[in-house]
């Protein structure tokens, strides 16, 4: 993923980290907890990732609420 030049993944799906090996994925892993999967709903959470990134937060998953 990193050679293509992805840094950063951004998912809705919560069980992500209990099915894959996320700790041989070479990014970061956004998971966007929100009521409903709804454009509208996660446009919210998209500030809190970029602050997130901007602080130089790279766990390897990073639940965004």
């Amino acid at each position: 993923m990193k050679q293509e030049g992805f840094e950063v993944f951004v998912t809705v799906d919560r069980n992500l980290p209990y099915q894959q090996n996320i700790q041989k994925l070479p990014v970061s892993i956004f998971v966007l907890c929100a009521y409903n999967n709804r454009r509208e709903t996660l446009k919210k959470l998209i500030p809190k990732i970029l602050e997130r990134i901007a602080q130089g937060i790279t766990e390897n998953v990073t639940e965004i609420y």
